[in-house]
């Protein structure tokens, strides 16, 4: 009968010790999966601050609201209005590895430029915000429509006099 209880209490000592490893292994398993996803969203926040940062320099070099509207029509990708003229807004889309693609449902994230001017006494104060926000759900970790932003950026650019001109 000892004999007997002696293997009982080991096979329960031996569940017990497999319960504890696969309770550990789950939990190393969702750290890895959390650790990836801080992986990738970091990933896309410095492909998206690389290419949000030279739209902003393109407005900075700019010598005129015509050049800075300009700067932004040149980017692939940009909507325009019914008149033929730049719309005051463009989005482009980017896949995981920052190509630019024309299809939202290929993308990872979206970079959208809004360009507004506003007449100063002395010329045009011109302001660029760049947003960067994922847009797929593989990335953002949420199955909604609702876009999780990664960064934002604002540029102001004023034109005195002659320049606001041309």
């Amino acid at each position: 009968m000892t004999s007997k209880t002696k293997s009982h209490v080991f096979l329960i000592e031996l569940t017990i010790a497999i319960l504890v490893f696969a309770l550990a292994a789950a939990i190393v398993l969702g750290l890895y999966v959390k650790a990836d996803q801080i992986s990738s969203r970091s990933q896309l926040t410095t492909i998206a601050l690389a290419i949000s940062q030279s739209m902003a320099q393109q407005i900075k070099a700019s010598e005129s609201p015509a050049q800075a509207h300009q700067a932004l029509a040149i980017q692939p990708g940009l909507t325009e209005s019914v008149k033929g003229r730049p719309a005051p807004a463009a989005t482009l889309y980017f896949d995981q590895r920052g190509t630019l693609v024309q299809d939202q449902a290929d993308a990872a994230f979206q970079i959208r430029a809004n360009l507004t001017q506003e007449s100063r006494t002395q010329g045009i104060m011109a302001t660029v915000t760049v947003i960067a926000e994922i847009i797929s759900p593989v990335f953002s970790g949420s199955p909604t429509d609702q876009h999780e932003p990664l960064l934002s950026l604002t540029v102001k650019k004023y034109f005195s006099g002659e320049e606001a001109i041309r």
